[in-house]
This record gives C-alpha cells, sequence and structure tokens, in this order.
C-alpha cells in the first residue's frame, strides 16, 4: 500500500497530467505513473473528491465514473465553478515556491518555460509570503541538461536508455533501462528504472549518468514485477545510529538519512571522545551489513556505532585481517593512522 508520502506528489502530478488530456485509459495513467491500473483507478477516484489548484481558484474534477469502472477510460474535465478562491498560507506559498524553484533546477528546454510560469503565478497570489521563499538556497546535483533531455523524451516516448554510468565505487558501466521516472530525494536527483541487465528496479544518481541514449526499443510494462522501491526498504530497514565528526559529515548530504542532530555530551561519552563542533549523530536504514562495513572503514575514527550494538562487527573484523595480512607481508613497525599500533595513542 502506498504511504502518504508517495500518493500525495503523485496525486498532485496526475491532476496535472490529467487536466492536459482529452481522453485517456486507466492503463496508460498506470504506465505513466508506474503503478498497478487499480491504484490508478483508486487515485484517479479520489481526485473526483479533492480540490485542485486552478488560475483563479480551486476546481473539481469531473470524471465519467461510469466509463472509467466498465470500460477503464478516463474523461477527464473541470468544473468550471472554482469552488473557493486562490488563497495560501506562508507555509504552503514557501513550499510549493521552493518546490517549482527546485524543479526548475532540473527541467529540460520543454519544461522549464511551463515551470517558471506556474512559479509566476503562484507568486503573484502567494504575495508577501514570496521574498521568504526567495531567501531558501536551493541546490539540485543532477546530469547535463543533455542527458536530462534524453531521459526525459525516453519517459514520454515509453523508450529504452542505454546509460553509461559511474557507480559509487568510481567503476565505469553500462546499463540498458526502462525508465519510470525521476525524483528529488535529499538534494539529490535520481532515475527510478527497471534494470533489464539485472531484472530488477533500480535508482540511479543524475549526476553519476554521463551519457543517455534513447534507443529504438519500446520500454515493457514492468508494473507487475515492482517490488518495494529502495526508499521504502531504507525506511523499513534496521536503524543505525553513529556518531559522527565534522570530517565524515558528508555522510549526511550522499546518503539518505533518517534524523540528524548535533552531538552532545552524552552522545560523546558514550563513544569515548571530546565532544567537537561540528560533532553529528546521524541515524540511517541499513539493509547491508557489508555496506555499513564499508563506510565505517571508510571513515576511519570520524564514525562510531552508537547503537545498535555490536553492528560494527564486520568492520572490526576486516579491519583485524587486513592488519593480519600487513603483520604478515612486513616487517618492522606497522602504523596505523599516522601512529603506530599498540602504541596506546
Amino acid at each position: 500500500m502506498a504511504t502518504a508520502a508517495e500518493q500525495v506528489p503523485r496525486l498532485l502530478a496526475l491532476s496535472t497530467w490529467l487536466h492536459g488530456q482529452d481522453e485517456t485509459t486507466v492503463d496508460e495513467v498506470a504506465r505513466e505513473f508506474a503503478i498497478t491500473p487499480a491504484q490508478a483507478t483508486a487515485d484517479i477516484r479520489l481526485l473526483t473528491m479533492c480540490e485542485i489548484p486552478g488560475q483563479l481558484g480551486f476546481y473539481l474534477l469531473d470524471v465519467d465514473l461510469e466509463a472509467l469502472d466498465s470500460e477503464g477510460v478516463v474523461r477527464p474535465g473541470i468544473d468550471n465553478a472554482p469552488t473557493r478562491p486562490a488563497r495560501f498560507s506562508a507555509d504552503e506559498a514557501v513550499t510549493l515556491l521552493v518546490g517549482l524553484r527546485t524543479l526548475a533546477e532540473t527541467a529540460t528546454d520543454d519544461t522549464a518555460a511551463i515551470v517558471e510560469s506556474a512559479r509566476a503565478k503562484i507568486a503573484a497570489v502567494a504575495g508577501e509570503h514570496t521574498p521568504i521563499a526567495d531567501r531558501i538556497q536551493v541546490t539540485v546535483s543532477s546530469a547535463t541538461p543533455e542527458v536530462r533531455e534524453s531521459i526525459g523524451r525516453a519517459i514520454q516516448q515509453h523508450r529504452s536508455l542505454a546509460l553509461a554510468y559511474v557507480d559509487g565505487q568510481g567503476r565505469r558501466t553500462t546499463r540498458t533501462i526502462d525508465p519510470l521516472f525521476t525524483r528529488i530525494i535529499d538534494g539529490q536527483h535520481y532515475l527510478e528504472a527497471w534494470d533489464l541487465d539485472r531484472a530488477d528496479r533500480r535508482s540511479f544518481r543524475m549526476d553519476r549518468i554521463q551519457r543517455a541514449e534513447v534507443l529504438a526499443r519500446a520500454a515493457a510494462d514492468h508494473a507487475g514485477q515492482m517490488g518495494a522501491d529502495w526508499t521504502r526498504r531504507l525506511a523499513e530497514a534496521e536503524q543505525t545510529t553513529l556518531w559522527v565528526r565534522a570530517a565524515a559529515a558528508w555522510i549526511v548530504e550522499y546518503y539518505p538519512t533518517g534524523s540528524v542532530r548535533p552531538a552532545d555530551a552524552s552522545d560523546a561519552a558514550a563513544v569515548g571522545r571530546e565532544l567537537r563542533d561540528g560533532d553529528l549523530v546521524v541515524t540511517l536504514g541499513v539493509l547491508d551489513p557489508a555496506w555499513l562495513s564499508g563506510l565505517l572503514l571508510r571513515c576511519g575514527a570520524d564514525a562510531v556505532v552508537l547503537d545498535p550494538l555490536g553492528a560494527d562487527a564486520g568492520a572490526r573484523e576486516r579491519a583485524a585481517s587486513t592488519l593480519e595480512v600487513y603483520r604478515r607481508g612486513t616487517s618492522g613497525e606497522l602504523f596505523l593512522q599516522g601512529r603506530p599500533v599498540g602504541s596506546g595513542a
């Protein structure tokens, strides 16, 4: 079942998409939004009971429910009479304006004008709240405009893509995918797609896509093969809490986190370290213990597990194995992080 955090953005996008259609089908809606036909029908029914923002106020979506249920056909229309004039609270105005500026960071030439037009209209209605949104800095890590244009065209035309992609270890790979949609999470632009080589859904960081070639091959419908996406899996995974020095604060920007807060004296005492400016306590979902081990080894003394106890066992074992290899292969005194091992430093 979709969570509210997933459904609300989809409903907003669906209402806009339907407004541009004279007639479509439930199957087409399902393909467009990478959901099942049953979920598409439920979303459309829900929209008929919601007020949709328009140029002069809020409107009701009008759909022929008989055709929807019996034929799977969607004939959208908008009731001409606004239910109420458009007004925004400060929170609503700032959220919408910042959201549109975020979209503008990743827009293609075809959509940039649409995004700017929407932003200007909302800014006119938002009035005194607009300067608040203007003070908020928006930065999104994404692909080049050429790559974004190719991906957008493939999604619109339901075509497969060939990607030149650099993975998290810096290895350049070639992927053949069926693109689903793009989204922004914590300032990072992602492409959600069905990886044809691995027969599974994958998330690709847009800033790591070096080239995207639209193929002649039509993208298949993978709705029936979809499992829970990685963001949901992370939310449901075991949560691990780390004490992090400022030198390793890049973790917060690089990986999705459940919570981040400044460390306090009790946190420093728990790990036996001196509290310094910039120390953080970070909680993140861990799907693979081996991934956590690699992260801890990469950070060294700048990241320590607070909870759960024993979550760093894999990192300790790998570090011990590496030290043993060095001991067997070298003579003389062994140094680790600039200090001789066993010095008590």
